[in-house]
């Protein structure tokens, strides 16, 4: 599923598509790929290290949002403030 997802390995079936409004792909360009099949137990260590990796910058993601989402509603507060009168902003 990984390997599907690469954009350099998905690249070689958008050089073997053909079309142009509905793009499709013969059966010869999935069986002319040249598709790496490492024994299952190291297949089963790589997606379980990418599982680990992915869930690692998801959760990086999502902190990252929850910040911006706090600065955003801080910005709107402060500006509130500032048109309500209630912080005075003095021009030096």
């Amino acid at each position: 599923m990984r390997l599907f997802q690469s954009v350099d390995y998905g690249f070689r079936f958008v050089i073997s598509a053909k079309g142009i409004t509905r793009v499709g792909l013969s059966t010869s360009a999935f069986s002319n790929a040249l598709t790496p099949l490492p024994p299952l137990p190291e297949q089963r260590a790589i997606a379980a290290y990418l599982d680990t990796k992915t869930a690692h910058i998801n959760r990086i993601i999502e902190t990252i949002k929850a910040k911006i989402a706090a600065l955003q509603e801080l910005r709107q507060t402060l500006i509130n403030n500032v048109v309500t009168g209630k912080i005075k902003v003095v021009d030096t």
